[in-house]
């Protein structure tokens, strides 16, 4: 994630990793609160459903959002099939 940015968005995805642009500064939990109504926007899915599992005072996070699974978060995205089939075997590596 990457605080005060001129606009909330996804920039791209490296190595099954996004790269998230907010609008909000770091500071009284502003970021991460942005983060979270803007993923629960851009993925369809209730604010609530949106929780940061890890990281939250990091620019590095882990995300969970439920109510979706992960070939319609591609199909959002835009991955295509070769990003899929990249971030598929980052993950079986990380197991």
């Amino acid at each position: 994630m990457i605080p005060r940015a001129a606009k909330n968005a996804i920039c791209d995805a490296e190595n099954g990793v996004l790269r998230v642009r907010i609008n909000a500064p770091p500071a009284d939990n502003a970021a991460n609160e942005t983060l979270c109504r803007f993923l629960a926007r851009t993925f369809g899915v209730r604010p609530a459903a949106v929780r940061i599992v890890s990281g939250a005072a990091s620019r590095f996070k882990r995300i969970e959002i439920g109510g979706i699974g992960l070939p319609e978060a591609r199909r959002i995205l835009g991955f295509g099939a070769a990003e899929a089939e990249h971030a598929e075997k980052t993950k079986t590596k990380e197991k």
